[in-house]
């Protein structure tokens, strides 16, 4: 697998449609948006999990933190503007602060006001909650603070303006009007305040307690100022600025912000800067090495961030963090048998105690929050893909996409840098290799009846996300390995059709045929991946019933009229078998053997156009986890398959009620089989 350095830096050929590919694959959304005008694309990232925090901790007047926003540089030819915001929950054991955790961010090439604002306005409609942000921290970026009043209004009430930015603002127009050394450190004294050197604090301008009281000091200080060398365009400078100064920066503010006194014998909020963005900023940056890349390098490195974040908040209520820990308001939420629990319990668990209102965990004790996510009683059955964890790092259960689960690609005969993949932009290529690892890892792939007619050989590809298999079709003779998925569609490349080729012994043909296409990618069929384009520009009367709404793709090896049966799921009929046709059912895999039986739509010649069917209980993977169910199972007509299960299964088993008519190669298969006689 490609190293740090690799993963985070670097580019690819075409960085907008490794964007756009990645966006509608992710199995988790991440990134959020893509939006491409005029002049330019801005692309808007933030996680559930992220959107879910920035509402608990910047939202609730019990216990609120100042949520900022600070472009950053140098990540690549691109603006950067990462949302900031502390975790309230949790203080880390070496300072005694809550942790600065990096929240959704915006990619993007203007700075202008209206992209600042579609920005906000698409984490609103993700997360509505988030309109009622307490407070926001900005460096004074006038179309960032415009954007902001606009729409967080409640926020831009108590918005807060780095005092660093504007200090330094006001030392370049000391310079500019020729006001330098000890003299442009008195006006900054009497504008920013100052500690004595015995250690007091002599307040300044910005140390106010009410506009009025701001309004006199600084007309005591016009006669002063104006008294001095070039003092009176230090005083239009202020002027000019004091509404903002009155807004966004004094003492009054700054309280009501929830800034805290500068000591228990100064009764002064401490000044406000955007040190908690320039942190996150940093750790952007040293996540990616601190080097340039294009957009996928700065996405994967925010995604990495946000899933550490994750853990680190898991491992923090586990008691295991070496830096983390609950604060002590919130250490009687601390589960010493965190690891004891099933990871859908863990899951739960801190779910609630992200999206619970901080005031309501200041009050809520252990019990109030387990009452919602109980235990189970001690004669419930535990369901396979929910074990307990016993080891101490194993299976935090906070990150569950199949691709986490097998780094390793050993599984392949190739490589990510394979020169015949180079037109794929990288992150695309290794996920898809990563995913076909896991397929033949989990011994996904069914081989199917071949199509003689069309020199075609068919195989099912089990599918991490949905019941129904995906198709490919494998034509030997040049290489190429065909699929019905929405990905192979867009480009003529996907994880199924990797999986099967390497499975057949044919990999090195099919990428040597993927190579010579010209352009394989085609990016409306990407735009259009997961979008149900069936019902869109019809009226509701007008949809188009289900059976119509998908056309099947022309493979059928026996037509038929015949409609797919529905039994009830009744318990009566546990291990007791039906006769059904294929064609009456969407089965296509034998539960016995765990091979295929057909591809779908696809019905095979008499006698193996019939199956046997019964209910009982099946074991089957989803999301790359075991699960079990009591459900309808389906067998090849073939004693050696159901016994495979079953192992007290007898002929007297089989229900011929309602049998299907039978031809004569039927019945002689049910004879050989099973020797019944019909």
């Amino acid at each position: 697998m490609a190293s740090a350095q690799q993963q985070f830096g670097g580019e690819n050929s075409d960085e907008v449609l490794a964007v756009l590919v990645r966006m509608k694959e992710e199995d988790n959304s991440f990134i959020r948006d893509v939006s491409i005008g005029k002049d330019g694309i801005s692309v808007v990232l933030a996680s559930d999990v992220q959107l879910a925090e920035l509402e608990t901790f910047c939202t609730d007047e019990a216990m609120f933190t100042v949520m900022q926003i600070d472009p950053t540089f140098n990540l690549g030819p691109y603006e950067c503007t990462p949302i900031s915001y502390r975790n309230l929950l949790l203080e880390r054991k070496s300072t005694g602060k809550p942790p600065i955790f990096v929240g959704p961010v915006l990619l993007h090439y203007k700075k202008d006001e209206r992209t600042f604002k579609d920005f906000l306005n698409k984490l609103k409609s993700l997360r509505p909650g988030l309109q009622d942000i307490i407070s926001v921290g900005t460096d004074g970026e006038k179309a960032l603070i415009n954007a902001l009043q606009d729409c967080l209004a409640k926020a831009s009430e108590r918005s807060l303006r780095c005092f660093r930015h504007f200090r330094q603002n006001v030392e370049d127009m000391l310079s500019r009007a020729g006001i330098k050394g000890a003299s442009a450190t008195q006006y900054v004294w009497e504008i920013f305040g100052k500690t004595a050197t015995d250690g007091s604090y002599e307040t300044g301008l910005l140390d106010s307690d009410s506009e009025d009281e701001f309004d006199a000091m600084l007309a005591s200080l016009k006669p002063v100022w104006e008294s001095r060398e070039n003092g009176s365009k230090a005083f239009d400078y202020v002027k000019q600025r004091s509404g903002m100064m009155k807004k966004n920066m004094i003492a009054k503010v700054r309280r009501e912000a929830g800034l805290i006194s500068m000591s228990a014998s100064v009764d002064v909020p401490v000044k406000f800067y955007t040190l908690e963005a320039e942190s996150t900023n940093n750790r952007i940056k040293a996540k990616k090495k601190r080097r340039a890349s294009g957009f996928m390098g700065t996405i994967e490195a925010i995604r990495s961030i946000d899933e550490e974040q994750q853990e680190d908040f898991a491992l923090a209520v586990a008691g295991l963090h070496e830096d983390l820990q609950l604060r002590e308001e919130f250490a009687k939420f601390q589960r010493p048998d965190f690891l004891e629990l099933s990871t859908k319990e863990r899951k739960k668990f801190i779910s609630k105690l992200r999206s619970t209102r901080v005031s309501k965990l200041l009050t809520d004790d252990l019990s109030s929050v387990l009452s919602a996510n109980a235990s189970r009683t001690a004669g419930e059955r535990l369901e396979p893909g929910d074990e307990r964890c016993t080891l101490p790092l194993q299976g935090l259960g906070i990150q569950t996409t199949p691709e986490d689960t097998d780094e390793s690609l050993d599984h392949l005969a190739i490589n990510d840098d394979d020169e015949r993949l180079s037109n794929l932009p990288a992150f695309t290529r290794q996920g898809i290799l990563r995913k076909a690892n896991l397929i033949l890892r989990d011994k996904s792939v069914y081989e199917g009846p071949s199509m003689k007619k069309e020199n075609k050989r068919w195989y099912s590809v089990g599918s991490f996300s949905s019941d129904k298999p995906h198709q490919v079709a494998v034509k030997e003779v040049d290489g190429e390995v065909c699929c019905d998925c929405e990905g192979w569609r867009a480009q003529k490349f996907c994880a199924h059709a990797v999986a099967v080729s390497q499975h057949i012994g044919m990999l090195s043909s099919y990428l040597d045929w993927y190579s010579k296409k010209k352009d394989s990618r085609n990016v409306t069929n990407i735009v259009n991946m997961n979008v149900k384009k069936q019902s869109l520009g019809r009226k509701a009367k007008d949809k188009l019933p289900r059976d119509r709404k998908r056309k099947a793709e022309p493979t059928v090896l026996v037509k038929t009229k015949t409609r797919r049966k529905s039994f009830p799921k009744d318990k009566n009929e546990h291990h007791r078998y039906r006769l059904l046709c294929l064609s009456e059912t969407t089965a296509y895999k034998c539960y016995g053997c765990d091979s295929a039986m057909r591809c779908p739509p696809a019905v095979p010649p008499s006698p193996d156009n019939l199956t046997l069917t019964t209910m009982e209980y099946r074991s089957f993977l989803r999301d790359g986890k075991l699960q079990v169910k009591y459900q309808r199972t389906y067998y090849h007509v073939s004693q050696a398959c159901v016994l495979k299960k079953n192992d007290n299964f007898s002929s007297a088993a089989i229900f011929l009620k309602d049998c299907p008519q039978l031809d004569t190669k039927q019945k002689q298969k049910l004879k050989k089989e099973f020797g019944l006689q019909i």
